[in-house]
């Protein structure tokens, strides 16, 4: 949540609401790493331009983070920036900010933009090399090809394993298996190494100096998610490939993400695993949400409570994490004084107060009417907060 930015009002509320490195996974199983986050930290951001061109500048750098290819040319709304802000700080005149990558990946979507945010859990490759009349599996020994492959894997935010080519993998693989894309011996054969995804790489080295390879990606049941075959340089395919396959990844992650369909379908309301959704109409600021969980508590309802999002009709939509039956919690909001029910799980809090500012709808360009947006003016002209105001 946002504090310590003065004069925010329901705007400010509504937006708080709102190396790779290589490892050898055993003697002989590869592997490049890169982390996972849920968060993008962004410190000690110039407020030399304002407060809105911060925040976008953070926003793009959390995009990068996790997009396939550049979003310099993603025109994007303000509003849509601010809605992937989990936290805004002032620091020593600087600004710290919070990013929800599954919300940056939801607007980046929203603009056509590929979002991806890497893949966790490596992918086993089996690979077959060959030329001059040879050729072999490649395991804990990579060849170039092996190795500009991981790389450019690692470069495109998931990790590659290589088999370990004992005698369990060398009986359960063999070239025919890969000539005729076996998928049902390579899923069964990968199942030791614990992957969601198999990739199944055959390579020919050429006398020109180029490769032919013929390359897919299974699921763990055998799908054929994505295959290729050409011919052309190696360093050049290897990233292409890696490039491709990171493509067809994100596509799947994009159709799995449960925030980019809480997002698009904000007032589905009650039961939702671990927590409770209500729609609260009356809540115009910081306070009255402090106010509403004081009432929860008053009325016998012990839990968190974090807000969702901003619905259209001027209500928020909040999440209330407690063991409480949904329909108990119901009954308990509409037998107090403290609301009037509007439907089942909406309710308007009779005692909120008023907005700090009304004719302000939202966070925006910095005006007359809003200029705590730009917080300041120059590198040093900073806004002095005052000294009550906390961090968060």
């Amino acid at each position: 949540m946002i504090s310590g930015l003065k004069g925010f009002g329901m705007n400010g509320f509504k937006k708080s609401c709102l190396s790779a490195v290589f490892l050898f996974l055993s003697p002989c199983a590869f592997c490049a790493a890169q982390g996972s986050n849920n968060s993008f930290y962004a410190d000690s951001l110039s407020l030399r331009d304002g407060l809105d061109a911060a925040v976008k500048s953070a926003f793009f750098k959390a995009a990068e983070d996790i997009s396939l290819g550049s979003t310099d040319k993603v025109k994007i709304k303000d509003d849509d920036v601010y809605s992937a802000v989990t936290s805004l700080r002032l620091n020593a005149g600087k600004l710290d900010a919070v990013f929800d990558t599954n919300k940056v990946a939801a607007v980046l979507e929203k603009y056509g933009a590929q979002a991806w945010q890497g893949l966790a859990d490596p992918i086993i490759v089996w690979m077959y090399e060959s030329g001059n009349d040879s050729g072999s599996f490649v395991g804990g020994e990579l060849t170039a090809f092996a190795k500009a492959f991981a790389g450019s894997a690692d470069n495109n935010k998931y990790r590659l394993m290589f088999p370990l080519l004992d005698l369990e993998d060398i009986q359960s693989v063999t070239y025919d298996t890969m000539a005729t894309a076996d998928s049902g011996a390579l899923v069964a054969a990968s199942k030791r190494y614990g992957t969601d995804f198999v990739i199944a790489c055959v390579v020919d080295h050429l006398a020109d100096g180029n490769i032919s390879i013929s390359c897919k990606l299974l699921d763990k049941d055998g799908k054929i998610l994505y295959e290729y075959a050409g011919v052309g340089a190696a360093d050049s395919l290897a990233d292409n490939q890696a490039k491709a396959i990171a493509g067809v990844l994100s596509s799947l992650q994009q159709g799995n993400m449960l925030t980019a369909a809480a997002i698009a379908d904000p007032d589905t309301l009650g039961a939702h695993g671990d927590f409770v959704r209500l729609k609260l109409y009356g809540i115009n600021n910081l306070n009255d949400l402090v106010a509403f969980e004081r009432v929860l508590s008053g009325i016998g309802v012990e839990g968190n409570v974090s807000c969702a999002m901003v619905s259209d009709s001027d209500a928020i939509i909040v999440n209330v994490y407690t063991q409480l039956d949904p329909a108990s919690l119901d009954g308990s909001l509409e037998h107090s004084s403290e609301f009037s029910k509007i439907e089942p799980f909406a309710y308007s809090y009779n005692h909120g107060s008023a907005k700090l500012n009304p004719q302000i709808n939202s966070i925006g360009k910095a005006s007359a009417q809003r200029p705590d947006t730009r917080v300041a003016v120059s590198a040093d002209s900073l806004v002095n907060f005052p000294a009550s105001s906390s961090a968060y």
